[in-house]
């Protein structure tokens, strides 16, 4: 844990690049138009981040991989100006969580690997970097006993496995920088995340046998998520009601169904930017340096989730229902 006055430097750094950042407005009135790639790649080369970048200009997907590789590249440079680089870990261990499940999938499912660019597992020999990595190897080893038990494993179990796993590491990816509120928003993206994660697989008809021995087998969930679990699908708005406050009940309706986890996923989203607006004022502290690499990361979620709606040639609507931040 650093001094928090270390960071003053680059939280003014931080100060500087956030008003590169496309408005919420901007971000919105973009879903809404789909633009061709040349014109998402005009705005977005306005930042710093992206300024250097060789993301192709007319391929849509093309652009959405550049623009997430040049990202995590971003992220690996601001954090060596940081006065502990573990800051960016919790952005960064998707990446190897997706490799390290894709891998898993080879291993159990005899599924094609897919490599993931951006992780750091290597393509020969992965299982090496693996059992280096605690938290990687705790996974993997989590899906052996599980395969183990049962034989066999299908894709979703091993999903499930490595999603349950990014949940408990949650705290510990924070808690070296020493800040309570970042400590309160992981513990808060590990509930709520939680919830939605349950919610999804309970409308994927998975039971809630299978959500405890996956999902949560490494996780103590409170009452409300437990009750989540044990409710049937058409009693899901009600388990729902009691785990969020009552605003949240006028947005999120779980009788549509699947229609609802849009409104569900903005709603996590809301309240976990809502927790990081004390760091807004943090003069020295590693506060303000996180907030401004989530309002980074969510910014090129949404810009991936366009160009992703243009390469798909989805509707402009849907588009817009995937954006985060941007209401």
């Amino acid at each position: 844990m650093s001094d928090s006055a270390q960071w003053g430097f680059v939280c003014g750094v931080a100060a500087v690049l956030e008003t590169h950042l496309l408005p919420p407005r901007s971000v919105a009135e973009i879903a809404d138009a789909l633009p061709g790639p040349r014109e998402i790649l005009a705005r977005v080369r306005q930042n710093p981040v992206y300024a250097g970048g060789e993301a192709g200009h007319d391929d849509a997907m093309q652009l959405a991989g550049g623009l997430e590789s040049e990202l995590a590249g971003y992220l690996t440079h601001f954090a060596a100006r940081c006065p502990d680089e573990r800051i960016v870990d919790v952005f960064l261990i998707d990446y190897d969580l997706r490799d390290l499940a894709n891998h898993l999938k080879w291993k159990y499912c005899d599924t094609p690997r897919r490599p993931v660019a951006l992780s750091r597992l290597p393509a020969e020999k992965p299982d090496d970097v693996i059992a280096d990595d605690d938290r990687l190897a705790e996974l993997a080893q989590a899906v052996a006993r599980t395969a183990a038990q049962e034989g066999s494993l299908e894709p979703l179990t091993i999903d499930l496995l490595i999603d349950g796993g990014f949940l408990a590491m949650l705290p510990g990816l924070v808690a070296p920088l020493g800040s309570p509120t970042l400590n309160e928003w992981a513990r808060e993206r590990q509930r709520l995340t939680a919830i939605e994660t349950v919610v999804r697989a309970k409308f994927s008809g998975l039971g809630a046998v299978r959500i405890r021995e996956t999902l949560l087998r490494q996780t103590t969930p409170d009452h409300h998520l437990a009750a989540l679990v044990d409710a049937e699908v058409d009693q899901l708005d009600k388990a729902l009601d009691a785990a969020l406050p009552p605003e949240a009940a006028d947005r999120i309706n779980l009788r549509q169904g699947a229609d609802a986890l849009p409104a569900l996923a903005a709603y996590v989203d809301e309240q976990l930017e809502r927790t990081l607006e004390p760091a807004r004022t943090v003069v020295a502290g590693p506060e303000r340096v996180f907030r401004y690499l989530w309002l980074l990361v969510r910014e090129n979620r949404n810009l991936r989730a366009i160009l992703g709606g243009i390469a798909g040639r989805i509707a402009p609507g849907l588009v817009s229902q995937s954006m985060r931040g941007v209401a």
